[in-house]
This record gives structure tokens, C-alpha cells and sequence, in this order.
């Protein structure tokens, strides 16, 4: 059979076929089981040669119908939310609340995958901005990996290439933990605080206590080492939101996932006044910093909007 003939047969027992690619059609249907659907399928099929493949390279997570050299696949018409109890049993053992997130969008995307076709399109949308992703075949955790100044926190795959995605909870205070990067010049602006009278902290030995914070604007290049590291400029985003269940939206009719976000940033350029970066000294008991070489601070890499009133403000041009 054509693939014209395919279809017109399943328009007349139906069906509501729609063309993945050359050699494969999808169906979308509202089912409590997509095996028995595939097996009706087959049933339908069977005098033409119709058979129904489970393998690890079928167009569905459930396998699909091959006739001659054309596939047919089942979808899903609509899913508005993803499956919060699939989900819950990777974030149960983690405390972290930025850790969930990043597990949630990674494990929501790979869900949606399982459930519809083997590829998807992905639109990521924040206001009138978006990201769109075609022949996505799923997503991968990578935040563990920070060698080389890497900021991703899940890959999203795609062919063979993997798209790298920084994920920021919509509360997100600060952009990184700079004692390693900053450290040595944190310690400048320090000195330079003290030379300024701007230092309010009470100091026992190597050990400080500070009243007020010291605050400073990162430089251009500081600016895109510490927001986009090393592998997502122009290669691929960061995206910020809470994530829940009601922000991830199948439509099986364009095979299109769309999550909707607080913010997209793909570039400096989509830095608003309040995201632009700032390094700050602050209190923490618990730090020993090497490169700062005073122990109870650290330097903290944040947006503009986390700068506290109280912040005692030293000029950049000014640490050297």
C-alpha cells in the first residue's frame, strides 16, 4: 500500500491521520491503552501485511504498525499536564530545592517523549520570547558536571547533538558561587573597602564579621562567564521557572510540547537592568576561602535585584 492509500483507509474507519515524515503517519487518539490500540490497528491492517513492532527503534515507546516500508504510530491528542506521581519518585530523595527543579524539567521532558512519538517539537515560551526545538528525542541531568566553567543542567537531545540548558528556579537569588573565580579580586575589593572607609565588620584575627556587604558591577566578559559559563552561549539557553505539572502542554494534532516559563535568556543582550550581575561580600561562617584569604565571607555572583539596600558600593575601576 501508498502512504495515500494508508491514510485514506484510516480516514474511513475513523482515524485522524497526520504525516510525521516520509514513510510514517501518526494518529491521535484518547486511549487508556495504546498496545490494544496498536493491536486494533494491526487488526485493521493485517490482510495488507499490517504488523506491529516492539523494538527499541519504533516511532513509539509502545512500538508501531509497519506496512511495507510505511510506519504508523499512535499519539496522544492532548496531554495538559504531565504525570506528577512519575515524576515525584526522582525528586523524593532530594533536598534541594534548585536540584528538583532541574530534575523535574528533564524527567517532564522525557515523559512526554515516552508517551507521544519518538521525536517531538519543543516550544519554550516566556511572554512573547521562545525557544523552538525540533526532533527532540528526550533530555538528559548534567548539572553535576561543572569542569570547564559548564553551566548546563540537562541536555536536551537532539539527533545527535545535545543541546545544553541552564535551569534558574523563578526565585533564583544569585547567579553563581564565585570564591574560585573571584576570590583574589573579592579580596581587593575588601582592601579597597577598608581604604574607602566602606567596611563595616568586626574582625578577630583571619576571621570577619561583616555589618554590611561589599558590592560591585561584574565587567562585560565577568558578566557572561558567570551567567552563561562556558556552553550556553550560542549553543543554548537558560531558562528560569518553578516548574509544576500545569506548565508542560502536548498537542498531539502538531506533535508540540510547549513549556511555559518565567524568563529565556539565549544572549547578554536579554539581560534586563535587574538581571545584570554583581559581585557581592557577604557573611558565612562556615567558609574558609583560599583565594580570599580571610576566613567567615564569600563572593557571590547575583543578579542586580538580589543587591541588598544596605550593600556599601565600590566602584569596579576601583579593585586592581
Amino acid at each position: 500500500m501508498t502512504k495515500q492509500q494508508i491514510k485514506k483507509k484510516l480516514k474511513a474507519n475513523g482515524y485522524l491521520p497526520f504525516d510525521y515524515d516520509n514513510k510514517s503517519i501518526y494518529v491521535i487518539l484518547n486511549y487508556k491503552s495504546r498496545v490494544i490500540e496498536y493491536e486494533k490497528l494491526q487488526s485493521l491492517f493485517l490482510i495488507d501485511g499490517g504488523k506491529y513492532i516492539k523494538n527499541k527503534r519504533t516511532l513509539t515507546s509502545n512500538g508501531h504498525i509497519q506496512i511495507g516500508n510505511i510506519m504508523i504510530a499512535i499519539t496522544p491528542s492532548k496531554i495538559k499536564q504531565i504525570d506528577q506521581r512519575r515524576i515525584q519518585r526522582y525528586l523524593s530523595s532530594e533536598p534541594r530545592n534548585s536540584i528538583k527543579n532541574e530534575i523535574y524539567l528533564e524527567k517532564a521532558i522525557s515523559q512526554i517523549v515516552w508517551d507521544t512519538l519518538s521525536t517531538i517539537t519543543i516550544i519554550f515560551k516566556a511572554g512573547g520570547k521562545r525557544v523552538i526545538l525540533k526532533k527532540v528525542k528526550g533530555s538528559k541531568g548534567v548539572g553535576s558536571d561543572v569542569s570547564g566553567r559548564k553551566k548546563a543542567d540537562i541536555l536536551i537531545l537532539i539527533g545527535q547533538y545535545k543541546l545544553p540548558v541552564s535551569i534558574k528556579m523563578k526565585t533564583a537569588s544569585f547567579w553563581e558561587s564565585a570564591d574560585t573565580y573571584w576570590g583574589v579580586n573579592a579580596r581587593k575589593m575588601i582592601d579597597r573597602g577598608a581604604i574607602e572607609g566602606k567596611l563595616d565588620a568586626n574582625i578577630n584575627g583571619n576571621t570577619m564579621r561583616m555589618n554590611k556587604p561589599l558590592g560591585t558591577t561584574a565587567t562585560r566578559k565577568e558578566e557572561k562567564d558567570v551567567v552563561f559559563g562556558s556552553d550556553i552561549l550560542k549553543n543554548g539557553f537558560i531558562v528560569k521557572q518553578t516548574f509544576t505539572a500545569t506548565q508542560f502542554n502536548y498537542d498531539g494534532k502538531i506533535n508540540t510540547l510547549t513549556v511555559i516559563c518565567d524568563r529565556l535568556y539565549k544572549s547578554q543582550s536579554d539581560l534586563k537592568t535587574n538581571d545584570r550581575a554583581w559581585f557581592i561580600v557577604r557573611n558565612n561562617k562556615t567558609r574558609k576561602s583560599k583565594k580570599i584569604g580571610i576566613n567567615g565571607v564569600v563572593v557571590d555572583a547575583v543578579p542586580k535585584k538580589s543587591v541588598a539596600g544596605t550593600t556599601q558600593i565600590i566602584k569596579r575601576d576601583k579593585i586592581r
